[in-house]
């Protein structure tokens, strides 16, 4: 059977010896994670993903030190951890004795479930949302209607249900709000999908579509 080239790249930083040398014989023939080594981060370009050491978490996740590219961090270590890795913006967690069967999994499953919108992933922390392009923060709203979107994409979105998104009710009289929310949102995502003007097109009379 002809073994397919990977399809993410995983840059995991360590310093042990013999774990590198059983996640390199693990991932040798692997047909869609590969797996690179180092003692420290490789630059974002080089990498879809990283898995780090605890310690090492806050040089990637603070947000004064995050990679420009938004990119997928698990982190490793002790679970005295986990709880503070989560609040920094992790993507998953490994409690330590781990195994490269785990590591597999858990990088299939936080690269895989991003949302990937016209060729870019795309990663959402809070209310920020984030890509190789650049990042920007939404409000409350304008987040609840994007992940509707995402959800659906490539079928129209009618006001109504986008309206029951925001407020949890459907709307008694004619409203602009959803159209205010959509709009700001489609502003905001310029910086995250530059170029994409028509990201989200307004269907006369039916809804929204994210495409």
């Amino acid at each position: 059977m002809e073994i397919k080239p990977p399809g993410i790249r995983c840059n995991v930083v360590l310093s042990d010896e013999m774990l590198q040398l059983k996640l390199e014989q693990y991932f040798k023939n692997a047909d869609f994670v590969a797996v690179t080594c180092s003692p420290g981060p490789l630059e974002p370009d080089k990498t879809d993903c990283y898995a780090v050491p605890a310690g090492m978490m806050r040089d990637l996740l603070y947000p004064e030190n995050r990679p420009k590219m938004w990119l997928p961090v698990i982190v490793y270590g002790s679970h005295f951890f986990l709880a503070e890795a989560y609040s920094l913006g992790c993507t998953d967690f490994i409690k330590e004795p781990w195994y490269p069967e785990e590591l597999d999994a858990r990088v299939r499953r936080s690269c895989t479930t991003m949302p990937v919108v016209r060729g870019t992933r795309i990663l959402m922390h809070g209310l920020t949302v984030g890509s190789c392009h650049g990042e920007t923060r939404l409000k409350a709203n304008e987040l609840k209607v994007l992940r509707v979107l995402l959800r659906c994409m490539g079928q129209v979105v009618s006001r109504d249900t986008l309206y029951y998104t925001i407020w949890n009710c459907l709307p008694q009289n004619p409203s602009r709000v959803v159209d205010m929310h959509v709009s700001s949102l489609r502003k905001k995502l310029l910086s995250v999908l530059p170029g994409n003007n028509d990201l989200i097109s307004h269907i006369r009379g039916q809804g929204y579509l994210l495409e």
